[in-house]
């Protein structure tokens, strides 16, 4: 599961994780092999929490922010040459939205 923060408009992935315990730490030279179910319960609640912060944050995005990060991410897509790979499958996708229009009688809109 990978959740993510915004701090000042950039990711800060580690202070959320570090602030809510959740950073990997291996395990060491005189470090118990096995966690208690408690500390399995506290750390899945852990995860609860920032994936509860992380759906809030997404709704208090405007949908202009969302655009601009939408588009920088096809932009990376272009840049890194993954544009074949993103339309592989597209005629695939067209036709099960053909096929869901017509089981459900809606007009393609033009």
């Amino acid at each position: 599961m990978f959740s993510y923060h915004l701090v000042h408009g950039s990711l800060d992935i580690v202070l959320v994780q570090r602030r809510l315990g959740l950073l990997y730490r291996p395990r060491g030279k005189g470090m118990k092999e096995s966690n208690t179910k408690a500390e399995i319960k506290a750390f899945r609640e852990r995860w609860k929490r920032l994936n509860r912060m992380e759906i809030e944050e997404l709704r208090r995005t405007p949908p202009e922010t969302k655009l601009k990060q939408f588009f920088t991410l096809m932009g990376w897509a272009r840049y890194f040459g993954w544009e074949p790979g993103l339309a592989r499958g597209e005629d695939e996708v067209r036709r099960r939205w053909n096929r869901l229009r017509q089981t459900h009688g809606i007009k393609k809109a033009h």
